[in-house]
């Protein structure tokens, strides 16, 4: 299973399950289905986040209309970048070889972010001219 987060209970279930839990992907599927296939991805050998990650308690009755016309960077014909993810946060190494594994992981995924971006940004630029 490729997913960007996998906390505790998740995992165990997913795990215990036969499945093979690959964290810290975003992007699209497409990219992402190509990275996994050509290697780029390693199972997970336990979850990369903590319990109820992400599961905010915020209070808010927001009741208002959005006006916004799909108008954002994609100028809405569905071009935009989107919600990056946020980079997860790093469990505590077990030991320096998993740490240098996860942040190199991390460093490609951000490698990858950032180049995206830049396409974006020169394919933008195109435009304007």
């Amino acid at each position: 299973m490729l997913t960007g987060n996998c906390g505790p209970n998740a995992y165990q279930v997913l795990a215990s399950s036969g499945l093979q839990v690959i964290t810290g992907v975003s992007g699209k599927i497409g990219d992402a289905v190509q990275a996994y296939k050509s290697g780029k991805f390693q199972s997970s050998s336990q979850p990369n986040v903590a319990s109820h990650f992400g599961m905010g308690a915020g209070t808010g009755s927001g009741m208002g209309i959005g006006q916004g016309m799909g108008r954002g960077m994609g100028m809405g014909r569905g071009m935009g970048m989107g919600m990056m993810p946020p980079t997860p946060p790093t469990p505590p190494p077990s030991s320096p070889e998993q740490d240098l594994k996860a942040l190199k992981a991390q460093s490609q995924e951000l490698a990858k972010q950032l180049n995206d971006i830049q396409k974006h940004i020169e394919k933008l630029d195109k435009k304007e001219k």
